[in-house]
């Protein structure tokens, strides 16, 4: 966690998982913690993730909707900036749907971070075989 900006994906993701008062957190919200606590991202004695969270951006207000869940978080731990390319990619899969243009994605113009997936089990399966080859494309 030396390099500038390491401990902002653990911030960022626990954060999304962080509910506002008084709705409680996300189930996965305790495995994220665990997760980066032990890989050495968060250390558990000087936590650097909310307890609660100020409602600001579209997908908070979404998040912090009882009904919502996050079943799943596929991490990419990465140095080089790859959210929109990544994005440009997942958006064009036949199985997602955009639920508005923009939508989580104020940095990336014309873009949709925020998208919903249509795919059956399979699809989840394969998704981090073909988030390896994506990875690998744009580094090269």
């Amino acid at each position: 966690m030396g390099n500038r900006g390491a401990s902002s994906l653990p911030r960022r993701l626990i954060r999304h998982a962080t509910r506002s008062t008084p709705h409680h957190p996300h189930t996965i919200r305790t495995h994220l913690i665990d997760y980066f606590v032990n890989h050495g991202m968060l250390t558990p004695d000087k936590p650097l993730y909310p307890r609660t969270k100020r409602l600001h951006w579209n997908v908070d207000f979404m998040l912090d909707l009882p009904p919502a869940s996050i079943a799943a978080a596929y991490i990419l731990h990465t140095n080089i900036p790859l959210e929109s390319q990544l994005a440009a990619v997942v958006e064009t899969d036949s199985h997602t749907v955009a639920f508005a243009a923009g939508l989580g994605a104020n940095d990336a113009r014309g873009q949709t971070h925020l998208l919903r997936v249509d795919g059956d089990e399979r699809w989840w399966n394969h998704l981090p075989h073909r988030l390896d080859e994506i990875l690998r494309t744009m580094k090269s």
